[in-house]
C-alpha cells in the first residue's frame, strides 16, 4: 500500500491536510528540530508531498497530521508578535480513524513503556481486538515501533472523536496495553506516513510500511464496542468545542461540556457547599470526593487547598491535599459517591 492508498483509508477527503517536516537545524531554546507545516487540499497532492519532502535535503523526517483542518492557519500572537497556529484546537475539522502508537525495543521494554519486539506489540493489540470483537487494525511498521489505525466508514467531528478516543485510551490502559498515552486521544497528533523513512543516526534509513490492512467500521459500531468495554470504568469528562457541527456529532445529545466552576457548583450542591463553608471540616471520603470534583474544574489545585484550610485545626488527621489531588485519576465524583459519606 502506497502513501495515497494509506491516506484514503485513514484520513477525510475534505479539509486542509498537513505534512509536518522536521528540519536538520535545531532550535537552541527547545533543543529540538524546527517544524515546517506543508498544507494540501487533496490527498493525491499530499501523497506526492510525502515523496518530495521525505527526500528533501533540508529535512530529516516527515509526519502527517492524523485529522483534517478548517483553515491553513489560525492567526494569533506569541511574545507580542504575530504567530501562526496550524493544528490548534480552534482549527480542528474532521477525523476518519482512531490510532495508537506502540513503541518497541529494549529501552522502552525496560522502562515498561513498550514491547521488546514489534511482533510482541502486534500480538498485544491483536489480542485486545479479539477480546472486544473488533477487526484487526491497519498496521504500520514505523521503523522503531508500530502504528495502528481503525478506519471509519465516514468522518466524524472533534467532539465525537475526542469523547470516543478518551474512552478508547481508558480501555487500553485498563487492559494493560502499552501505547504512547500522548497520541491516542490527541486529535492534533502527527505520525509517520507510509512511504516515508525513519532516519536515525548510525543506521540505514528504514522505510515506513503498511504491514496489515483493515476493514473500516461505522462510527456507531466503534462507539457501541467502546460503551460496552468501558461501562464500569470512570472516564474523564471531555470538554466539548462550542462551535462544532452538532448535527454530525455522535455525542451531541450530551450537550456542551464547557469548563466547570466548583464555586458555581457549590451554589447548587450541598456537599460542595459544606466543604467550602467549613473549609474542610468534613469526613475523609466527603473531603476526597469534593477534591475529585475540583480537579475537573477551572479553579484546580489552589481551590482544593483553600477549601481544606481548616481541616487540620478541626481535628482531622488526613490533611495531605497534594496527594489526594494528584492521586485522583477518575472522572468527576458522582452524586452516589456522597451517599455513603
Amino acid at each position: 500500500m502506497d502513501a495515497l492508498a494509506f491516506f484514503k483509508q485513514v484520513l477525510p477527503d475534505e479539509g486542509i491536510h498537513f505534512l509536518v517536516c522536521f528540519t536538520k537545524e535545531i532550535n537552541p531554546k527547545s533543543g529540538r528540530p524546527y517544524t515546517h507545516h506543508k498544507r494540501f487540499l487533496t490527498l493525491e497532492d499530499m501523497a506526492e508531498g510525502v515523496s518530495y519532502w521525505d527526500n528533501h535535503e533540508d529535512y530529516t523526517a516527515v509526519y502527517h497530521a492524523c485529522a483534517s483542518y478548517r483553515t491553513p492557519y489560525i492567526e494569533t500572537e506569541k511574545n507580542g508578535k504575530p504567530w501562526k497556529e496550524y493544528r490548534t484546537e480552534d482549527n480542528w475539522d474532521r477525523a476518519q480513524s482512531f490510532w495508537v502508537d506502540i513503541d518497541c525495543g529494549q529501552d522502552k521494554f525496560d522502562k515498561g513503556q513498550g514491547y521488546l519486539t514489534k511482533a510482541d506489540g502486534y500480538k498485544a493489540i491483536g489480542g485486545f481486538c479479539k477480546m472486544i470483537g473488533w477487526p484487526v487494525p491497519l498496521v504500520i511498521d514505523s521503523g522503531n515501533g508500530i502504528h495502528c489505525y481503525w478506519p471509519l466508514t465516514r468522518t466524524i467531528g472533534p467532539n465525537s472523536w475526542r469523547t470516543m478516543a478518551t474512552a478508547f485510551k481508558a480501555a487500553l490502559a485498563d487492559a494493560g496495553i502499552l501505547v504512547d498515552p500522548t497520541r491516542t486521544a490527541d486529535l492534533s497528533s502527527v505520525l509517520r506516513p507510509a512511504g516515508s523513512h525513519n532516519r536515525k543516526p548510525g543506521r540505514e534509513p528504514r522505510q515506513v510500511k503498511v504491514k496489515c490492512t483493515a476493514n473500516p467500521v461505522t462510527p456507531e459500531e466503534f462507539k457501541a464496542a467502546l460503551d460496552k468495554l468501558t461501562q464500569y470504568l470512570e472516564l474523564p469528562v471531555v470538554r466539548r468545542s462550542v462551535d462544532s457541527d452538532l448535527n454530525d456529532d455522535l455525542t451531541a445529545h450530551l450537550g456542551p461540556q464547557l469548563e466547570s466552576s466548583a464555586q458555581e457548583v457549590a451554589n447548587h450542591c450541598a456537599q460542595l457547599a459544606q466543604m467550602r463553608d467549613s473549609q474542610g471540616d468534613v469526613n475523609y471520603e466527603h473531603w476526597r470526593g469534593v477534591i475529585g470534583i475540583i480537579k475537573h474544574c477551572v479553579e484546580g489545585f489552589d481551590l482544593a487547598v483553600e477549601w481544606s484550610e481548616k481541616r487540620g485545626s478541626t481535628g482531622h488527621a488526613q490533611v495531605d491535599v497534594v496527594t489526594r489531588y494528584q492521586s485522583w485519576t477518575a472522572g468527576p465524583t458522582r452524586c452516589d459517591f456522597f451517599m455513603g459519606c
